[in-house]
């Protein structure tokens, strides 16, 4: 009975160590590197290994609170974003100031300009997540 319990905590543990390392390096690189470059690359490759998703995105404030695509881990994407309207990222930045978390849908009530930016990202859904500093927004990850 107890190597049994042992057996499955382990397996447990095995799946969360990865995860783990994955979050521990990400750390060590933020430490360690002085290039943002860099350090937006890793955080977008790192979330999407942490997540096991296959899109990662990350989308930051400028000086003039204008959105702007930094890293992506997925080919050619931030060259897409980086040619999206005003209005849509305007759009995706009221998203953003809702504080928390939003999944955008295809089939959902959006407004025209999220509709048109889930399209060209060629996405049926996208996890928006904010990030967020005290009070500031910082921009968001599209997962």
């Amino acid at each position: 009975m107890v190597r049994s319990y042992l057996a499955s905590r382990d397996i447990r543990v095995a799946a969360s160590s990865s995860r783990m390392e994955a979050l521990y390096s990400l750390t060590e690189v933020l430490a360690t590197k002085n290039d943002n470059k860099q350090i937006c690359s890793t955080i977008v490759n790192k979330v999407a290994k942490i997540t096991g998703l296959s899109r990662c995105s990350l989308l930051l404030f400028d000086d003039k609170r204008e959105l702007k695509p930094v890293a992506s881990n997925f080919k050619g994407a931030v060259d897409g974003l980086g040619k999206l309207s005003k209005d849509c990222l305007e759009a995706l930045a009221a998203v953003t100031s809702l504080g928390g978390p939003v999944i955008l849908r295809q089939t959902g009530d959006n407004p025209p300009e999220l509709g048109t930016f889930l399209e060209e990202y060629e996405s049926p859904s996208l996890l928006l997540v904010p990030l967020i500093s005290g009070d500031k927004d910082l921009g968001f990850l599209l997962l």
